[in-house]
């Protein structure tokens, strides 16, 4: 389960501290002190720092057979996880190169499309054709399942097979779904976008049949090098809350439970997480360009 933030034992001035910005800490001082002293923000049981690493983002444990205290949101959300999904790999984070988001996306927008156009029943009278058996005697390659293993992605074979993304529409994200990757679908309806402490902050609001779900963008979103970054989602800030267009999206967010509030966020880390439904941000806005 991911631990969104934690604070430093004996530390009054109610500080808290994100992963990325311990990695930041460990990067420039391995010796830091506050290492020694991180606890969970609620409850205030000890807890453990981690390094990110290709194939996992730096994230924050709790300690070998210690758990939240009862008093904890971070208690129930984990008793719920350990009771369902016993015996299971748990993944958090995944990572998918371009042809498999490709794939999931395709798959996720073919769902909501035969959804919102059911086939129509056939006319009476009509023949029903049974489809045709398959010859046991030829050999056909299986279709593999998919597998909470990040290392078992980017494979077709059914010994190592794609790494798995529930597919979600606003309202309808739970407990079960803390700490994973979940491709999200629906209408992009607001855009909030400021500077504060000098650094960009963003979320968004996605709508679907009158339910609304809202993405923040990680700390980290903005901290990338791309150049023209800020600049691309000031014009979207415009097409969406000046033209009011309401275009589909997909998106690949981790589902993290925020301890201020007490309830699940959606974060989204990169730019190439977000499509129009397809297709990138620069692609939609040289679309839809605005000027500024």
């Amino acid at each position: 389960m991911l631990i969104p933030r934690c604070k430093i034992s004996g530390d009054t001035s109610g500080k808290t501290y994100t992963p990325i910005q311990l990695e930041k800490i460990k990067l420039s001082n391995p010796s830091d002190p506050i290492f020694d002293k991180l606890a969970c923000p609620i409850c205030g049981i000890k807890l453990d720092f981690k390094m990110g690493s290709p194939r996992k983002r730096a994230h924050l444990s709790t300690w070998p057979n210690q758990k939240h205290l009862s008093n904890c949101n971070l208690f129930f959300i984990a008793e719920s996880r350990t009771s369902e999904r016993k015996n299971s790999v748990t993944s958090g984070s995944i990572f998918l190169n371009e042809d498999q988001r490709k794939q999931k996306i395709d798959y996720l927008l073919k769902k909501i499309h035969d959804q919102e156009n059911p086939n129509p029943s056939p006319t009476k009278g009509t023949k029903r054709i049974p489809p045709k058996k398959k010859n046991p005697s030829k050999s056909s390659t299986p279709i593999p399942s998919g597998t909470n293993n990040p290392n078992d992605g980017g494979t077709t074979s059914t010994s190592k097979r794609t790494a798995r993304t529930e597919n979600r529409l606003p309202g309808g994200i739970d407990n079960s779904l803390v700490g994973k990757t979940i491709l999200l679908f629906g209408d992009l309806t607001k855009v909030n976008l400021k500077i504060v402490d000098n650094h960009p902050v963003m979320s968004v609001v996605i709508s679907y049949n009158s339910k609304n779900e809202i993405v923040r963008a990680a700390p980290s979103f903005f901290s990338s090098q791309q150049i023209g970054l800020y600049e691309r989602f000031q014009q979207l800030e415009q097409i969406i809350n000046i033209q009011h267009k309401n275009p589909s999206v997909t998106l690949f967010v981790d589902v993290q439970p925020n301890s201020r509030k007490g309830t699940l966020e959606p974060v989204v880390y990169t730019e190439g997480d977000l499509r129009f439904p397809r297709v990138s941000l620069g692609v939609y806005i040289g679309k839809n360009h605005v000027e500024l």
